[in-house]
């Protein structure tokens, strides 16, 4: 009797080639999206470095002094008005037109994780992200640059921040650039012990460099 060849698949077979990929797909989407996340947190100390290394160029050329600038997000809140310039800051640069000399080129500016929710967004006058809202996904310390403010006069230079993200765009942490010249991602609670480290003068910070 001759036999018979049976083609394709049975509907089992079907269903179980179809809960093995279901299983692989719910394993390994997560593992992409971390690793993809990871890359792009990396690009974003990257930035932060060189922005780093842009301040150390020009404290060079200005008596080891931080950069005059206004954080982007200020400047842009004052000429609209939100707020009021105060005495001893007249018509500051931003601090991207300050660096741009130093090799900091605008993109340098942009975290590539930095998408803001809805809420942020509604604040932020609809824009998508910080950079588009005002130009730069990072906050410079202009308080302690127009105070004096020395590169090689901190404290705790590995602990000073120069720049970090405007909100922890990666996974609860923030990023940011030190007087050090390195850069890293903290998570948010030991980024509000570094803000006290940096400028002692912070609210809640009292004698935060002792």
């Amino acid at each position: 009797m001759a036999k018979t060849c049976r083609s394709g698949f049975t509907l089992v077979e079907m269903l179980v080639v179809l809960a093995v990929l279901g299983i692989l797909c719910a394993v390994l989407i997560p593992v992409f999206a971390q690793a993809r996340a990871k890359s792009r947190q990396s690009v974003c100390i990257s930035n932060l470095k060189q922005l780093g290394a842009a301040v150390t160029m020009y404290a060079a050329d200005y008596d080891d002094r931080l950069p005059y600038a206004e954080d982007m997000s200020d400047k842009l809140a004052v000429a609209k008005g939100a707020q009021a310039a105060p005495p001893s800051w007249p018509n500051l640069a931003d601090i991207r037109t300050v660096l741009l000399p130093y090799k900091a080129a605008p993109e340098l500016y942009r975290c590539p994780q930095d998408h803001v929710t809805s809420q942020v967004s509604a604040v932020l006058g609809g824009k998508a992200s910080w950079y588009e809202y005002c130009g730069s996904s990072y906050y410079y310390e202009q308080d302690i640059a127009l105070e004096g403010q020395t590169l090689s006069g901190f404290a705790r230079p590995s602990e000073s921040m120069l720049f970090f993200d405007y909100q922890a765009f990666h996974s609860g942490m923030v990023s940011a650039s030190f007087a050090d010249g390195h850069a890293k991602a903290h998570t948010y609670a030991d980024w509000n012990h570094l803000v006290c480290i940096t400028d002692p003068d912070a609210g809640g910070c009292e004698n935060a460099q002792n």
